[in-house]
């Protein structure tokens, strides 16, 4: 599976760091969706590519693969990803051996389960912090995708239906859900 570096950087931005439930350090990619979670949001990215089965990429190597140099599109199989150039040349692969991935959790159990009754569209990633204002929705800003392709924004959704519930950011075949902080308004 092949994705942009833009669409690994949304990926990798919801990837947990060092966390006890060492599954969510992943990404897992099926045969519909590549996703990451860190728990506090989840990055849903339909890739629409054929893939067979369910497998892993760590967090850390999909880090690392976006430093390296002319890196502009970067091909995703089971614990390792190839780094290709703007030509589809490889330019290095990158692999970390790894425990099996036990216990990721069910994304589609999480996103499938919620009905957002408000749809609003915004025009840029930062108009979603005045609609959660408006709406009494508290989210921390630093959740929020950073990576989103210009040439998709007139596309950007905030869905959400009550302050205390998750709310959604939908942009360029992801969808980006993100817990509220409650209890402090």
């Amino acid at each position: 599976m092949i994705l942009t570096k833009d669409q690994l950087k949304v990926l990798v931005s919801a990837c947990a760091v060092v966390n006890p439930k060492v599954e969510i350090e992943y990404i897992q990619v099926d045969g519909k969706n590549a996703v990451a979670t860190d728990t506090r949001r989840l990055a849903i990215f339909e890739h629409g590519q054929e893939v067979q089965g369910v497998f892993y990429v760590h967090g850390e190597v999909a880090r690392q693969a976006l430093k390296v140099k002319g890196g502009e599109s970067f091909e995703l199989s089971d614990f390792n990803i190839k780094i290709l150039d703007k030509d589809n040349v490889e330019i290095m692969s990158m692999r970390k051996f790894s425990e099996y991935v036990v216990g990721y959790p069910d994304y589609t159990r999480i996103s499938g389960g919620l009905d957002f009754k408000n749809n609003v569209q915004i025009a840029e990633i930062a108009d979603a912090s005045g609609v959660f204002a408006m709406n009494k929705i508290v989210v921390d800003k630093k959740l929020l995708p950073q990576y989103v392709n210009k040439n998709y924004e007139k596309e950007m959704f905030v869905r959400f239906t009550d302050p205390a519930l998750p709310v959604s950011i939908d942009c360029c075949r992801f969808k980006y859900i993100i817990m509220p902080i409650v209890g402090i308004l």
